[in-house]
C-alpha cells in the first residue's frame, strides 16, 4: 500500500469521526485542541490526579506497567 494512500485513508477516517461527534453532540464545529499543550506528569500539583498514583506501586508501578505493555506489543525496539 502506498504511503500517500494510507495517509489519505487516515484523514478520511478522522473527518468521518469528527462529523459523527458533531452529530452526536449536536454542535456545528468542534473546538480546537492543542495536544502539545497537554501535560500529564506526577510533579504537576495543579492537577487532580496522575494516572500513576492509581496503580499499585505508584510511579514505579506505573512505569513497570508501561514497560510491560510495550514489551507485550513488541514496541521496545527503537
Amino acid at each position: 500500500m502506498e504511503l500517500t494512500k494510507w495517509n489519505e485513508c487516515l484523514y478520511k477516517e478522522i473527518a468521518e469521526l469528527e462529523k459523527l461527534i458533531q452529530l452526536l453532540l449536536h454542535i456545528s464545529e468542534l473546538p480546537t485542541v492543542d495536544f502539545y499543550s497537554i501535560q500529564d506528569h506526577h510533579s504537576m500539583v495543579d492537577k487532580d490526579c496522575y494516572f500513576g498514583t492509581e496503580l499499585p506501586g505508584g510511579k514505579i508501578g506505573a512505569r513497570e506497567w508501561m514497560i510491560a505493555q510495550l514489551e507485550r506489543n513488541n514496541e521496545t525496539e527503537l
